[in-house]
């Protein structure tokens, strides 16, 4: 629901001194990035607070090519993880700077969470009933940082999106994410999952993010009924 770009998080049970001594070591023993990386990881959110609203325009698109080619944003996923391989500054210490930025989206964590159980009921009332559509399992407490629906016509309802500039996810469309990763690194044979490769076609990911309004939510809610009928 929320970011500070990079890092990570491990719980263990206090009484498991142990492991807590283990983590700890490992913890002394890794290295801090370099300042250069953690200012880079601090513009993240800046060029995307740009970018998101330029990006169904030329423009957007331009900025954010610009920026990955001058290395002003990481990809989130490094070419050699898709070989199997992990990369070499990884993993490090958590710089301090990207630990502030946390605490300032975890003040803002039960609003963005509220915005996101709105959005997804309002999916939910107006998507009830299409015959072409599954929706997601309505669960007690889910804050819907995913909605992901399936549907015989994903591949349509994407194009459509595309070429009327509405951003819809991609996410799960394939069984090992992001594409194209090799699935003899990592030990996948076609057809193992034929189940999971079916679902995997049929899904279509539905935005939930804070800043999206009832006007984008309806546009949406109209192109799937257009397409999925």
């Amino acid at each position: 629901m929320i970011s500070s770009v990079f890092g990570g998080m491990a719980i263990i049970n206090r009484q498991n001194q142990e492991a807590i001594n283990r983590l700890e070591k490992i913890y002394k023993e890794l290295a801090m990035p370099s300042y250069f990386w953690t200012f880079i990881q601090l513009l993240h959110p800046i060029f995307f607070t740009v970018i998101l609203p330029l990006y169904d325009i030329l423009i957007g698109k331009i900025i954010l090519a610009l920026c990955l080619k001058l290395r002003l944003i990481n990809k989130p996923v490094a070419e050699m993880e898709k070989r199997g391989i992990k990369p070499s500054n990884f993993p490090e210490k958590y710089p301090n700077a990207l630990a502030q930025l946390l605490l300032l989206q975890l003040e803002k964590l039960e609003k963005y969470n509220s915005n996101r159980r709105e959005n997804a009921e309002y999916y939910y009332e107006h998507l009830a009933g299409l015959k072409n559509l599954v929706l997601p399992e309505k669960v007690d407490g889910s804050i819907y940082l995913r909605f992901n629906i399936l549907t015989d016509k994903a591949d349509l309802l994407l194009k459509t999106a595309k070429r009327k500039k509405i951003l819809l996810g991609n996410w799960y469309r394939n069984l090992i994410d992001p594409y194209p990763v090799d699935y003899k690194i990592m030990n996948y044979k076609q057809n193992n999952c034929p189940k999971a490769q079916r679902l995997a076609t049929m899904s279509v990911n539905l935005p939930t993010y804070p800043r999206i309004n009832n006007k984008n939510l309806e546009t949406i809610c109209n192109l799937i009924k257009s397409v999925c009928i």
